[in-house]
């Protein structure tokens, strides 16, 4: 049965909010990131399957790196929404753990569950996982997505 609330959830994968949400080395990356470095890659491959010009690819490529290219911060907006948030990231991901969890408490988590009850909005670190290898966790990531969009977040937590 579909509860009212499942209309309104958000997923983010392996994302920031705000520059420094980063590792301070991946950041310092970001301007030496080009076409080039993606040649023969599953995101080629993928770009290219969409139908798109692969003569585009490496503007494709200079946009994305735009947008973290230069400092942003969007705390107070995402920290506003809402909307309960699944929200996934890599052990070994660019995304610092610190900033992930920042946003997990905003949206009421970090507090025992068996306590307080189950938070609205969850966090997964999925271990031996990249920035870019979480395009290969699928298997792991997409049944964590559709029981957190399926599930009923008003449900007490399970008692001994």
């Amino acid at each position: 049965m579909r509860h009212p609330e499942q209309l309104r959830r958000l997923v983010i994968l392996s994302g920031s909010y705000a520059h420094d949400g980063w590792w301070p080395d991946v950041e310092a990356s970001f301007s030496s990131i080009n076409a080039d470095m993606f040649k023969d890659s599953e995101i080629v491959k993928q770009y290219d399957s969409l139908g798109n010009d692969p003569a585009h690819f490496p503007e494709f490529v200079k946009k994305v790196m735009h947008i973290d290219l230069k400092p942003y911060d969007w705390s107070k907006e995402v920290k506003n929404i809402k909307a309960p948030l699944f929200m996934a990231i890599g052990d070994a991901d660019g995304i610092r753990y610190e900033h992930a969890v920042a946003l997990f408490k905003a949206m009421g988590g970090g507090k025992m569950g068996d306590i307080h009850g189950l938070p609205k909005s969850r966090l997964a670190i999925l271990p031996g996982t990249t920035h870019i290898g979480m395009m290969y966790r699928m298997d792991w990531i997409v049944p964590m997505i559709e029981e957190f969009l399926e599930a009923d977040l008003n449900a007490a937590p399970p008692t001994f």
